[in-house]
Order: C-alpha cells, then structure tokens, then sequence
C-alpha cells in the first residue's frame, strides 16, 4: 500500500490530468497502456487523489503484475 501511495504522489507530481495520469500509471506498473476499456473504467473510477492512489494498488494486485511470464 505504502509503494502505491508513492507512485500516485510521484505520478500526480508531474500536473496529469486523469487521462494522462490512467495512461502513466499503466504504462509505470504494467509495462503497456491501458486498454480503451480499461481506460475508461479506470477513468470513470477516479473522483479523488485517494482514488489515484487506490487505482495504483489496484493495478499492483493485477494479474500481468503479479504473473511471471
């Protein structure tokens, strides 16, 4: 929880909006950009700072995170 807390300040430091921010946050945890489903419900998800901090776990808990290929 403590590693999403400072990835979304580190992210949310650089004046994203929600869409740049999405596509930032994928891209840092994932290694690829989000899909325009994921995109979108990534974006519909987001009312708060918290909540930037919470998609970050969220994506940190995904499957291709956690997966070793």
């Amino acid at each position: 929880r403590r590693q999403a807390a400072l990835l979304a300040k580190r992210l949310q430091d650089q004046g994203q909006n929600n869409t740049q921010f999405v596509q930032s946050a994928f891209e840092t945890v994932l290694g690829r950009p989000p899909s325009s489903k994921e995109r979108q419900s990534s974006l519909a998800f987001l009312k708060t700072d918290q909540d930037r901090e919470d998609l970050i776990h969220v994506l940190m808990n995904h499957n291709d995170f956690v997966t070793i290929r």
